[in-house]
């Protein structure tokens, strides 16, 4: 008995052993990197963004306008794209890893200027007339009795209480 038991356990671990060479084959994957940046003046630019058209794979360039994105081997479309720059498209066979550079031309757009205005700032810490209430002559002379009135009643009220 103890003889089957063996031979059975050596049976199993030599299957397990082969099970663990055998192996599924992987699509090959390669690498596509490389730097975005301004083609007149070659300044790197950050968060560049470079997509795969037609994929939903993409990535953003980052502070030094270094991109790198990993993709299964195959033909591709990379389009990179910049705010206040013409997309660039490029068409890549993916069979090794790969080093592409985009430089991409700023879109040039002349408008009409542009006039930017705001109200002075602190006009009420400059101004430091507290309780003034301005009073236009035209409702004066509508009403002038009865603003005197009031004003002589206020008059009376502050001197009888001194």
């Amino acid at each position: 008995m103890k003889i089957k038991f063996a031979l059975l356990f050596f049976l199993l671990a030599s299957l397990f052993t082969k099970a663990q060479q055998i192996t599924i084959p992987k699509t090959a994957r390669y690498t596509i990197s490389g730097y975005v940046k301004d083609s007149l003046n070659g300044e790197s630019l950050i968060g560049a963004t470079v997509s795969v058209k037609g994929k939903s794979k993409g990535i953003n360039s980052n502070q030094f306008g270094f991109y790198s994105i990993t993709l299964a081997e195959g033909t591709y479309e990379l389009v990179c794209t910049y705010v206040g720059f013409q997309p660039r498209t490029i068409e890549i066979k993916l069979d090794h890893d790969v080093r592409m550079n985009f430089d991409v031309m700023p879109v040039i757009s002349l408008s009409e200027a542009v006039v930017v205005t705001s109200k002075k700032r602190d006009a009420n810490v400059k101004n430091a007339q507290l309780g003034k209430i301005t009073l236009p002559i035209e409702q004066i002379n509508i009403k002038p009795s009865y603003i005197c009135n009031n004003i002589l009643e206020l008059v009376s009220y502050a001197t009888s209480k001194n």
